[in-house]
């Protein structure tokens, strides 16, 4: 039993609730934007299915994700890009500008290649569809936290080998 001169009082009360303290571990909090409520739900049921990430806030709508992104703080935003306000290419390169930090993988039925380039060179770091398994969403969201780039097997596939400047798109992602 540790002394209170070894501890503070956060690390005696989770002791006397039976949870080591070095299992406390931060989630990562996850910005879930799309204009589709039952998509926006999908996925953030994908999302706190893991362990170490938290869904911190859902918006439909660019005015929404922009309150939400300075009252949430989030670590990442999941985006699609078919909103009622604002193109999401537009809101990525504004929030680009506000929050360089934050990185936005895209979620999109749209796998067209010029609709990529420009989420990608509006500031996005990852790419996904809709029609991507669950896995692959989760897969893109651990990379792009650890600092990577991610663009799925299946955009991949369908778009040939992808350059982006010196980025490519060639050998990561996952399987479709």
């Amino acid at each position: 039993m540790f002394t209170d001169r070894h501890v503070g009082p956060s690390h005696r009360l989770l002791e006397a609730a039976g949870t080591p303290s070095a299992a406390v571990v931060a989630k990562k909090r996850i910005l879930v934007v799309d204009d589709l409520p039952l998509t926006r739900r999908g996925l953030s049921l994908l999302i706190e299915a893991e362990p170490k990430l938290t869904v911190c806030g859902e918006a439909g709508d660019a005015a929404s994700t922009l309150l939400l992104v300075e009252e949430t703080q989030p670590d990442l935003i999941s985006m699609g890009l078919s909103l009622p306000d604002m193109s999401g290419v537009d809101l990525i390169r504004l929030i680009r500008f506000r929050h360089p930090d934050v990185p936005i993988l895209v979620v999109s039925r749209h796998d067209e290649r010029i609709t990529m380039e420009q989420a990608f060179e509006a500031g996005a770091r990852g790419y996904v569809t809709k029609y991507d398994a669950g896995e692959v969403l989760v897969e893109a969201v651990h990379r792009l936290l650890r600092g990577g780039t991610y663009v799925s097997e299946c955009v991949r596939a369908k778009q040939g080998r992808f350059r982006q400047g010196s980025r490519s798109w060639g050998t990561d992602g996952a399987q479709c």
